[in-house]
């Protein structure tokens, strides 16, 4: 899928043809084009962040699978002993990062990150959080 950041909200289209895959799957408080929108993919799905929500819909139809409020987007999926590869993301919120299973939405795992500042990119890197911002990058262990 494409995705398109436009005064009607954040749009997947088709990649094929650029037909609108569904409604916008993102949109701010008053319904309008967010100021600051991230997006990044994740096998299947698109991860759009905007407004202090992340949505996590499918690239091939559009459908949103959910929604949580977040101050980030995941910078990709992670890999852990436990957890089959690429079926979990790490979602920043407010001061923690949330182990969510990307399917559902589900939370899996918090932990506590004090300071942790709003948008960005979070990852892990072995036991480091790592938060990737415009002017700088932060480690929290």
């Amino acid at each position: 899928a494409v995705v398109l950041g436009a005064d009607d909200g954040v749009q997947l289209l088709a990649g094929a043809d650029g037909a609108p895959l569904g409604p916008p799957v993102a949109l701010s408080d008053d319904g309008t084009a967010a100021d600051e929108v991230l997006v990044t993919g994740v096998g299947t799905s698109a991860l759009v962040w905007t407004d202090g929500t992340l949505t996590v819909a499918d690239q091939g139809t559009g459908a949103v699978s959910w929604r949580t409020p977040a101050t980030g987007l995941p910078a990709g999926a992670v890999d852990r002993a436990l957890l089959a590869a690429g079926t979990s993301v790490l979602v920043p919120e407010g001061e923690d990062v949330v182990l969510r299973d990307l399917a559902t939405g589900d939370e899996l795992q918090r932990v506590a990150t004090p300071g942790l500042r709003a948008g960005g990119l979070v990852t892990v890197a072995g036991p480091v959080v790592v938060h990737q911002l415009p002017d700088r990058v932060l480690a929290y262990r």
